[in-house]
C-alpha cells in the first residue's frame, strides 16, 4: 500500500514542488533586488540533521548525505487535505499515530538540488497490533532481505525499503502496543549502491526520536548504534 501511495505522490508532486520552486525563485530575486552585491545568501534546503523535524542524529545525517550524494534537502511543501503542513512534525505524528491517515505521520524528503518530484526518502509511522517475524517469511523472501537485531524486528530490502517494529505501549486503552516505522527510497535518487546499513541507520534514528516523543524509549529496544545486518 505504501508503494502505491508513493506512486500516486510521484504523479502529483512535481507540480507541487515546481510551484514551490517558482515561489522560492521569486523570493530570492526579490531579496537580491534589495541587497548589495556583497550580501551573502544561504543555499537552498536544510542540512540532513534538520530533516524530519530534526529526528536524525549525527550518524543518520551522515548516512543520508552518503547515500544521496548531496548535503541539503527539502521536505514536501504545502498543506494536506486536513489543512495541516505536509512538512513532518513529531508532535503531529504522535497525535495521529493511531489513524490510517499516513500523510499526518510521514516525512517525505528530497535532495534540494532535485526537481523530479521523486522522493529521496519517505518515512511512515503507525501503530499495529502485530509485528513481522523472520520465521514467517519464505526462503525466497528472506533471500533479498538483510536483517538487523534491533527492536522487535528490522530489515531492509535490496534497494528501496527498510522497516522496523518496536514495542511502545499506548496510554489509550485497547490501543495497539507496537509501532512500525517504514522507509522507502526512490532508487534513482541514490548515489551509491550499498545502502542497507545506511538506510537502517536513518530509519532507526527517526524511530528512536518517535519513541522518545511517545515516552517509550526504554521499551523500544532501539540502540544508539545499529549493529551489522545478516543476509537472508
Amino acid at each position: 500500500m505504501a508503494e502505491d501511495e508513493i506512486s500516486r505522490n510521484r504523479e502529483r508532486l512535481p507540480s507541487v514542488r515546481t510551484g514551490a520552486v517558482i515561489l522560492l525563485a521569486t523570493t530570492i530575486l526579490s531579496g537580491l533586488a534589495g541587497c548589495s552585491s556583497s550580501g551573502n545568501k544561504s543555499p537552498a534546503g536544510v542540512a540532513a540533521g534538520r530533516v524530519c523535524d530534526s529526528s536524525l542524529d549525527a550518524k543518520a545525517a551522515a548516512s543520508l548525505d552518503r547515500i544521496s550524494g548531496v548535503s541539503t534537502y527539502d521536505e514536501l511543501p504545502g498543506k494536506n487535505d486536513f489543512g495541516e503542513p505536509n512538512k513532518f512534525s513529531l508532535a503531529r505524528a504522535t497525535a495521529h499515530l493511531g489513524t490510517t491517515l499516513s500523510q499526518r505521520t510521514k516525512c517525505t524528503g528530497y535532495r534540494a538540488s532535485d526537481d523530479s518530484g521523486y522522493p529521496l526518502l519517505d518515512i511512515t509511522f503507525r501503530r499495529t497490533s502485530y509485528y513481522t517475524n523472520k520465521s514467517n517469511l519464505s526462503r525466497y523472501e528472506r533471500s533479498y532481505h538483510t536483517f538487523y537485531p534491533i527492536g522487535l524486528y528490522a530489515d531492509t530490502g535490496k534497494r528501496d525499503s527498510a522497516s522496523l517494529y518496536f514495542s511502545c505501549p499506548a496510554k489509550q486503552k485497547n490501543a495497539p502496543k507496537y509501532v512500525t516505522a517504514r522507509m522507502y527510497t526512490a532508487s534513482d535518487q541514490l548515489a551509491v549502491s550499498d545502502t542497507s546499513k545506511a538506510r537502517m541507520t536513518i530509519l532507526n534514528s527517526a524511530a528512536r526520536s518517535m519513541a522518545r516523543a511517545l515516552g517509550c524509549s526504554s521499551e523500544s529496544g532501539l540502540p544508539a548504534n545499529v549493529p551489522s545486518g545478516t543476509l537472508g
